[in-house]
């Protein structure tokens, strides 16, 4: 009996605080929130800007792979993962260029056309191969660009995205370098 007591007051309890009105909403006060934030320097616009090349390459890689056949199931999974993310990256990266009012210009590839025309011409484990150690080579070439601009960055976004790039494409490299050393 004490049990069906002890039940019965502490469902009454959990009703009724049901029934309690929810503490009011209290808008943060607004104000101009560009003004917080600080604008990106020509170095932070140039990395993002970089950045947004150095992505679309990756994607170009993806694109030449996915046009290979016979490439091993684990690589071409984890080629659509990169990709998927890399596109999100440049739609927003392109946003926060254009939300602070700075074009993005055409920067040239990083990756020499032999590279790629070398992933082009390879097959199956060949080309998962090719593609696993020229995507690890792109992906060292972007933590390393992202951990030149941190000293002295200042805009939280950028700050984040740099953090962000070299904590994920650094984990990225290290399963590709797994990848290539176990059988395709």
């Amino acid at each position: 009996m004490p049990r069906l007591l002890l039940a019965t007051v502490a469902l009454s309890v959990v009703l009724s605080a049901c029934d309690a009105p929810a503490p009011p909403i209290v808008p943060a006060a607004i104000g101009p929130v560009a003004s917080a934030v600080p604008a990106p320097s020509p170095d932070e616009v140039a990395y993002v800007t970089a950045m947004v090349d150095h992505h679309r390459q990756g994607l170009r890689l993806v694109e030449v792979l996915r046009e290979r056949g016979g490439v091993p199931y684990r690589i071409s999974n984890l080629a659509d993962h990169m990709a998927a993310i890399q596109k999100t990256e440049v739609t927003d990266m392109t946003d926060f260029l254009n939300a602070w009012g700075r074009r993005l210009p055409s920067a040239p590839m990083h990756m020499s056309e032999a590279r790629i025309d070398a992933l082009r011409t390879s097959a199956g484990a060949a080309a998962g191969r090719t593609f696993l150690q020229l995507m690890i080579a792109h992906h060292e070439g972007a933590v390393q660009m992202s951990t030149a601009v941190l000293p002295a960055a200042r805009n939280p976004w950028v700050i984040s995205l740099a953090r962000h790039v070299i904590a994920d494409q650094s984990a990225e490299i290290a399963a590709m370098r797994r990848a290539v050393q176990e059988p395709l």
